[in-house]
């Protein structure tokens, strides 16, 4: 996995991202697969929105990553607002 610097100072982070806007409409164990498997080929970046699946999309990225005993520190969130 290739992982750039997000602006002069921000984090770094994977150039591949994972869009979670249809996360809302998987099971909790697929949506927990699914990170599993982007963590495994060290994905570290997810895009949300609080509008994707009326924000079921957000809710259950966050069942998976605890599920998952992911800690925050170790992923890039990137959300969007109108």
């Amino acid at each position: 996995m290739k992982y750039g610097k997000l602006g002069r100072t921000g984090p770094e982070a994977s150039r591949i991202v994972l869009g979670c806007m249809r996360l809302g409409g998987k099971s909790d164990k697929n949506a927990e697969e699914l990170l599993a498997a982007a963590l495994d080929a060290g994905v570290d970046m997810f895009d949300h929105a609080d509008i994707y699946a009326d924000g079921e999309s957000e809710r259950k990225f966050a069942r998976a990553a605890k599920a998952l005993k992911l800690p925050r520190e170790k992923i890039v969130l990137q959300s969007k607002c109108g």
